[in-house]
């Protein structure tokens, strides 16, 4: 799977008195057995205004809540998603695992994913990436370097995200409500 674009359309209407509307598009391109199939991704945030009309301080308001959305939310969150497995899976997770991260960093180290108020990470691991002996020992190292500092980390193949992305996030999802229980 792959990311195509995220565009994102402000909509003042004299409707709406008390908010104004961004609309949030996303698309990403899968393959199934060889033929293209685009997703495309939508979202609405309101953003309350007193002014039923743009004015210079709503102006204001709308750009720092777009800068605010371009930082934090996850349409394009997903413009840091590395690889194939990892659109696919952030693509698929994204509205079923709470506060779930691309790429961010854990001491030296950056991890594919994390659920941080779960102490949770969740790597992705394709063959062409983590098959020689130097990126598995790498590997290890930084699994008990996270394991040490009180998270947990989940592996997940390539070929596992492939056959059955559902599966793997069902399972992250029960040890995401079971790590919730214990804290």
């Amino acid at each position: 799977m792959r990311f195509i674009d995220t565009s994102i359309e402000i909509i003042f209407d004299t409707r709406f008195k008390n908010f104004f509307l961004i609309k949030i598009t996303t698309l990403v391109e899968d393959l199934e057995k060889g033929f293209p199939i685009k997703i495309e991704l939508k979202d609405q945030v309101k953003i309350p205004c007193k002014a039923q009309f743009p004015k210079i301080g709503v102006l204001e308001k709308m750009m720092s809540k777009l800068d605010e959305l371009k930082k934090a939310h996850p349409f394009f969150l997903l413009k840091k998603c590395e690889s194939p497995i990892e659109v696919k899976f952030y693509v698929y997770a994204l509205h079923t695992i709470p506060q779930l991260r691309p790429q961010i960093e854990v001491g030296p180290y950056r991890v594919d994913f994390a659920v941080p108020e779960r102490k949770l990470l969740i790597e992705l691991d394709g063959h062409d990436f983590h098959k020689t002996r130097q990126q598995r020992t790498y590997d290890a190292k930084r699994d008990r370097y996270l394991i040490k500092d009180g998270w947990r980390v989940l592996h997940f193949t390539g070929s596992e995200i492939h056959n059955n992305v559902f599966s793997c996030i069902d399972e992250i999802k029960t040890i995401v409500a079971g790590v919730g229980n214990k804290l």
